[in-house]
């Protein structure tokens, strides 16, 4: 009977023995592996921005120059925005005329985002800044908007695929438009004469 019971209390002791040696050995590793860490890293907006690859930055849209191209302003500091993955009709090139859907686009894309705050994504793929000096930027709305998508969906914009060189939506975009031209949604409508490409 003695024995038992010393049995049973070495095990018991072997237990809170075995417990309290795994606590302080995790609070150890835990300790390890947090510090040298940078406490902002835990804040949600660092997270977002430098796991999931998005701007966490708002910038305030001033005006809509044509339907792919808008001026930001962020801190007082103005920037003009070339949007990726589309194309819409001409309104403003000196040697051209307006082309059919042109105004319309512009109106849509200003209807979207006119005094809207937006998040601006750069694409890895693209250059940063195209050759007229503008951001090369995704725009999406606070509330997940992508308005390069919306545009080529609805019939406003056409995909566009700068130099050949894939953007990392060109898939989804080919899809929105193709959608678009099945539907003959916007400019792909009878008003217009564009090709399906």
């Amino acid at each position: 009977m003695l024995g038992k019971k010393v049995k049973h209390v070495k095990e018991k002791a072997y237990l809170i023995a075995w417990s309290l040696a795994s606590a302080i050995i995790m609070t150890f590793i835990v300790s390890f592996l947090l510090a040298d860490v940078d406490p902002s890293f835990f804040d949600s907006g660092e997270i977002a921005e430098d796991i999931l690859g998005v701007h966490e930055d708002l910038y305030t849209v001033e005006r809509v120059s044509d339907g792919d191209t808008i001026i930001v302003s962020r801190d007082g500091v103005e920037e003009k925005v070339r949007l990726i993955g589309i194309d819409t009709p001409e309104t403003q090139h000196p040697s051209q005329p307006i082309e059919c859907f042109g105004k319309e686009a512009t109106d849509r894309l200003t209807e979207l985002v006119h005094d809207e705050q937006v998040h601006l994504q750069s694409d890895p793929t693209q250059a940063d800044i195209d050759r007229y000096g503008r951001l090369l930027r995704y725009v999406y709305l606070p509330d997940g908007t992508h308005i390069n998508h919306v545009l080529v969906r609805e019939g406003y914009a056409f995909e566009y695929t700068f130099e050949s060189k894939p953007y990392e939506l060109q898939a989804d975009f080919l899809l929105a438009q193709r959608e678009a031209q099945e539907s003959r949604r916007g400019l792909w409508g009878d008003q217009c004469s564009f090709e399906a490409s």
